[in-house]
C-alpha cells in the first residue's frame, strides 16, 4: 500500500520551510478545554485586531487594512476602541499599508515576544487574523499557529483560499472563517458580525484538534496499514 499517502490524510502538509520551535506548533492539550477564561487579559475599552508570529510581505491583506479603515471612518465607537496588535516580526511593506489606509495611530507593532506572552495576546484578542501567503502552494499549507488560535478561544478571520487546508480547520473547529484575498465585502462584514456580536463563532469542533485527539487518530490510521 501507498503508505506515504494514506498518513497524509490525517492532516494536510505544512510548509516545507515551516520550523519546529519550542511550545506547541502543531496540537495543543487544550487551554480552552482546561477551563481557561478567553478574556482573562481582554480590556472592556479595547478592541484588538491581533497578528501573532512572521508577518511577511506577501501575506499582506490589503483588502482587510481597507475594510478596517472603511469601518473607522463609518463607526465611530470602533475607531475608538481599535488596537491592530501585531506580535513578532512584521515586515515594512505591511507597516506602510496600514499607515496608508490611516491606521497608524492604532497599530501596535510590539515584536518579538515570549510564547507566553503571545499566547496571552491572543486570549485578549477581539478577532484573531490569520493571513495566508499568496503563493498557489499555500491552500495545502496548514501554519502552526492556527492551533495556537484555537486553543484561544477567540475568533479567527482567516485571508487565504477558501477551499484549502486552513480554511478548513476554522469551518471545521467552529473558530472562523476564510475569505479571498479580495473579497472585501465578506471580510468587511466579518469584522462587523465580530463587532456586534453576530459572529457564527462556536467551538465546538476543536477538541479533534487537540494532541491526545490527533494522537488517537493516527493510532488509528496505523491500526488499519
Amino acid at each position: 500500500p501507498d503508505w506515504s499517502r494514506r498518513a497524509r490524510t490525517l492532516r494536510k502538509p505544512c510548509h516545507p520551510r515551516q520550523r519546529k520551535r519550542e511550545g506547541p506548533s502543531d496540537s495543543w492539550e487544550g487551554s480552552c478545554a482546561a477551563g481557561h477564561s478567553a478574556d482573562e487579559h481582554s480590556s472592556p475599552t479595547t478592541f484588538n485586531i491581533t497578528h501573532t508570529g512572521l508577518f511577511a510581505e506577501d501575506g499582506n491583506p490589503l483588502a482587510l487594512w481597507d475594510a478596517i479603515a472603511d469601518k473607522c471612518a463609518e463607526d465611530e465607537a470602533f475607531a475608538k476602541a481599535l488596537k491592530i496588535r501585531l506580535v513578532g516580526k512584521v515586515d515594512a511593506a505591511i507597516i506602510a499599508a496600514l499607515a496608508e489606509r490611516g491606521l497608524a495611530d492604532h497599530v501596535d507593532a510590539l515584536g518579538y515576544r515570549s510564547h507566553d506572552e503571545a499566547v496571552a495576546e491572543q486570549r485578549a484578542a477581539g478577532l484573531l487574523i490569520l493571513p495566508l501567503r499568496q503563493e498557489p502552494e499555500y491552500r495545502n499549507v496548514l501554519p502552526g499557529k492556527i492551533f495556537e488560535y484555537l486553543a484561544s478561544g477567540r475568533p479567527v478571520l482567516g485571508i487565504g483560499q477558501e477551499d484549502g487546508a486552513a480554511a478548513k480547520v476554522l469551518t471545521d473547529s467552529g473558530v472562523g472563517v476564510m475569505y479571498d484575498w479580495y473579497k472585501a465585502g465578506q471580510i468587511r462584514a466579518a469584522i462587523d458580525a465580530v463587532w456586534d456580536g453576530t459572529f457564527p463563532f462556536s467551538p465546538s469542533g476543536i477538541g479533534r484538534y487537540t494532541r491526545s485527539a490527533l494522537t488517537h487518530r493516527l493510532a488509528e490510521l496505523l491500526g488499519s496499514l
